[in-house]
């Protein structure tokens, strides 16, 4: 039981096709993008209104449904993950711990699991070929008065580089390669800011 910490985007069209517009921070008229520095200086619209999801609102708004439906919730922990033959329900063991402080051990059936262990993959199984892609960003809200964003349109990925690599794809100094990434911005206001660089997927 803890709060949402990351930011979440959405389009506006769908989140309120989910009837969750109610839990929007802010709703930008468009999202730009930028490919290149031949792009237009004003960024390329994608024709769609984006929003910033309020991370209290949707978590509290997300629970209450829960519990109309009749979601119960079992501290504990899970320590092995059998998956089941196609059409088949996986089985799930572990250790439930009790009001008392008390583990108590068990075993359970679901058609669908949803593991949220983030990048580790103990309990994952993966179909045949490579492995999986992994993509990491790093976000900051700041204050910087007089920022130069519009406070109407969120940057949703913006690749163009402070640093470009050569287009012949020589390389300026021997050794040195740029990780491919973009720039994404939510303006709060006139003098607050999200922003965030992402780095694309890589084989891990």
């Amino acid at each position: 039981d803890a709060p949402f910490v990351n930011n979440y985007g959405v389009w506006l069209n769908e989140f309120e096709a989910l009837g969750l517009k109610h839990c929007l921070l802010h709703e930008y008229d468009e999202a730009l993008v930028w490919f290149n520095d031949s792009d237009p200086a004003g960024g390329i619209s994608l024709g769609r209104g984006y929003g910033q999801v309020c991370r209290r609102r949707l978590r509290e708004k997300l629970l209450a449904r829960c519990e109309a439906a009749g979601v119960r919730y079992a501290p504990g922990l899970v320590d092995q993950l059998v998956h089941g033959d196609p059409g088949e329900p996986s089985i799930v063991s572990g250790a439930i711990k009790t009001d008392g402080g008390e583990d108590v051990p068990f075993n359970m059936s679901a058609r669908v699991v949803v593991c949220g262990t983030g990048h580790n993959r103990d309990m994952l199984q993966y179909e045949d070929g490579p492995g999986p892609g992994w993509q990491t960003a790093y976000g900051v809200e700041v204050k910087m008065p007089g920022h130069p964003f519009e406070v109407n349109k969120a940057v949703f990925m913006d690749f163009r580089q402070s640093d470009p690599e050569l287009e012949d794809g020589s390389v300026v100094e021997e050794g040195v390669w740029r990780v491919p990434s973009f720039l994404y911005v939510l303006p709060v206001d006139e003098d607050t800011v999200f922003v965030e660089e992402t780095c694309l997927v890589a084989r891990v």
